[in-house]
């Protein structure tokens, strides 16, 4: 290869474009051959990529695949099953006719009478008006703290799921040191 495919195949590398094959015959090239000195920086990538090799732990694939699994099937067990409903585009129009029928004399309706009624207090006293305003503030507040308490359970899990990556790539790390020594 000469120098301009040399020179492509690292912009592929850099990129993150190229596959096994190309990087183990970039790794050769930069070994064997006496390279100009422009590119002593990607020999010493090269080089140092190619001392440390990273092979995944015997024990997280599977580590990895159960906790996955289980994650899965408990996502499965709260999650509620949607009902498909198809409805045949005639009765989707009929609706949407009808809807627009109504919305136009409802329009035509309030439109004549006068607007006094539509501005009337709901509640007889202030204290009524404050007491439903706090019972809607309480339901949100419910709803709202278990929409928050699943998000911590998965927060939960995913710190459980670092956790393990970090301990398999720890012992992966240690056990290269002993045989680096």
């Amino acid at each position: 290869m000469n120098m301009k495919d040399i020179n492509k195949l690292l912009q592929k590398f850099y990129r993150g474009e190229t596959d096994l094959e190309e990087e183990r015959y970039l790794s050769e090239y930069f070994r064997q051959s006496p390279l100009p000195s422009d590119m002593d920086h990607d020999r010493e990538v090269f080089l140092t990529l190619s001392r440390y090799s990273a092979e995944v732990p015997s024990g997280l694939k599977q580590k990895m695949g159960s906790l996955i699994d289980s994650l899965e099937q408990e996502e499965r067990a709260t999650a509620p099953h949607p009902v498909k409903r198809v409805l045949p585009r005639r009765i989707i129009g009929l609706v949407a006719s009808l809807l627009l029928v109504a919305a136009i004399g409802l329009r035509i309706h309030f439109s004549e009478a006068s607007h006094s009624a539509l501005l009337a207090d709901t509640y007889d006293s202030p204290q009524q008006a404050h007491d439903a305003a706090l019972n809607a503030l309480q339901l949100f507040s419910q709803n709202f703290s278990k929409g928050t308490q699943s998000v911590g359970k998965v927060d939960r899990q995913i710190v459980a799921t670092l956790e393990i990556i970090n301990q398999s790539f720890n012992e992966n790390a240690t056990s290269q040191e002993v045989i680096m020594k």
